[in-house]
């Protein structure tokens, strides 16, 4: 039962979250063999405020 976790920042848009798991899933059955079904993936949305690379804010290179 693969779970794939997706962290990226806020306001993406069901079309894109859609592409995206579907993309991942099918990734992953051909990949490994599992079956579709058993396959998750969740999206977890951060404020660009709440992440920071090498030490700066995101939202500071907007």
């Amino acid at each position: 039962m693969p779970v794939v976790r997706v962290t990226w920042f806020e306001n993406k848009d069901d079309k894109a979250k859609k592409a995206v798991a579907k993309e991942i899933t099918e990734s992953i059955v051909r990949n490994t063999g599992a079956e579709a079904n058993s396959i998750s993936v969740i999206f977890e949305e951060v404020a660009q405020a709440d992440w920071a690379v090498g030490g700066n804010l995101s939202e500071d290179h907007k």
